[in-house]
């Protein structure tokens, strides 16, 4: 079993006008990899909240179209208030 670990910091962030304040990658085996994404500001589209569950997001990188999705069911969720909505998806 290999197990490959990478992290890349806020040092990968394309330009703060993206509106991503930090983004960490963290590399696994199949089905243990991480995504940690936090974005704030005028330019991230406004989700409207309390969120509808299933949720789903897609991640893409716009250069090597490769593509993230994840699903966040009930079981999933930490916080969804009408302010944040918090989650780690299994």
């Amino acid at each position: 079993m290999i197990n490959l670990r990478r992290r890349l910091g806020s040092r990968s962030v394309p330009t703060p006008a993206s509106g991503i304040t930090k983004i960490q990658l963290v590399g696994g085996t199949a089905g243990k990899s991480r995504i940690l994404l936090k974005a704030k500001g005028a330019v991230v589209p406004t989700l409207p909240l309390p969120a509808s569950l299933p949720f789903t997001i897609q991640l893409v990188n716009r250069e090597t179209n490769e593509c993230f999705t994840s699903t966040f069911e009930l079981d999933d969720v930490r916080k969804n208030n009408a302010t944040a909505f918090k989650s780690v998806a299994e």
